[in-house]
C-alpha cells in the first residue's frame, strides 16, 4: 500500500487512525524492558504531551523544497508533482486530525524542541537529537 493509498484509506475509515493511535499510546506508557525508547510519529509528541510524559518531544522541519527533493532522491518523481502530493496529503491529514482529536501535528505547543532539519543531513540530525537527550541525563 503507497503512502497515498494508506492516506486514503485513513480517511475513509477514521477506525484506523484511533486504533493505530491507541496502540502508539500503549507503546509509549510500557514501563518493562523490551519498551521502546524512540517513538517516532507525526502524533507521538502530542500523545506524550497528553500523558504527562516527561521527556523530549522533538518536532523536525523541513521545508517544503527540501522535503521535496529528498522524496525525489528516495523515491524519484518530478519536483513538481511531489510538492503537490505532499501538500494535498498535509490538507487530507489536517482535516483528519482536526476532526478526530481538534489537533495540528505542528503545533508547537506540546514540543520542548524543534529543529530545522531543512540543512543538515542525517548524521546532523542525530547529532542535535542526542545532544538535546544528553542534556536532559
Amino acid at each position: 500500500m503507497t503512502l497515498a493509498e494508506f492516506g486514503q484509506l485513513c480517511k475513509d475509515d477514521l477506525e484506523v487512525d484511533r486504533a493505530l493511535d491507541a496502540l502508539l499510546k500503549d507503546e509509549m506508557l510500557r514501563s518493562d524492558e523490551d519498551a521502546p525508547s524512540i517513538i517516532e510519529s507525526r502524533l507521538s509528541g502530542w500523545w506524550a504531551y497528553q500523558l504527562g510524559l516527561e521527556i523530549p518531544r522533538i518536532w523536525l522541519d523541513v521545508d517544503e523544497k527540501e522535503r521535496a527533493h529528498r522524496v525525489q532522491a528516495r523515491e524519484g518523481g518530478e519536483i513538481d508533482t511531489i510538492i503537490e502530493e505532499s501538500r494535498i496529503r498535509a490538507d487530507v491529514d489536517a482535516q483528519r486530525f482536526l476532526e478526530l482529536y481538534q489537533l495540528l501535528p505542528e503545533q508547537e505547543e506540546p514540543y520542548t524542541h524543534r529543529i530545522n532539519a531543512s540543512s543538515l543531513n542525517p548524521q546532523e540530525v542525530l547529532a542535535r537529537v542526542l545532544d538535546i537527550v544528553e542534556e536532559l541525563e
